[in-house]
C-alpha cells in the first residue's frame, strides 16, 4: 500500500476505535447510574420492609415475553449440538 492510503486506514480505524471506547464508556457510566438507584431504591425498600413487618417487595418487575412449547417433555431423544 502506499503511504497515503496506508496513513487513511490507520486514521479510520483510530476513528472508529475512539467512536467505540467513547460508547462503551458512557454504557458503562449509565450503568452505574443505574446501579447507584437500585442501591438507593433498594434501602429504601429495605427500610419500608421492616417497618411493614416484612412483606416481600420486589424490586424489579418482571412480565412474561414469550413461552416456549417443545416435542422433547423430557431431555431423552432430543438433539445434541455438536
Amino acid at each position: 500500500l502506499e503511504p497515503r492510503k496506508r496513513k487513511s486506514i490507520i486514521s479510520d480505524w483510530e476513528q472508529k476505535r475512539q467512536e467505540e471506547r467513547t460508547g462503551r464508556i458512557r454504557a458503562e457510566v449509565k450503568l452505574r447510574e443505574a446501579l447507584a438507584k437500585l442501591q438507593t431504591t433498594s434501602s429504601i425498600l429495605s427500610k419500608d420492609e421492616e417497618s411493614s413487618g416484612g412483606d416481600n417487595l420486589h424490586i424489579l418487575p418482571l412480565s412474561t415475553i414469550g413461552t416456549v412449547k417443545s416435542p422433547y417433555p423430557k431431555r431423552m431423544g432430543t438433539p445434541r449440538q455438536g
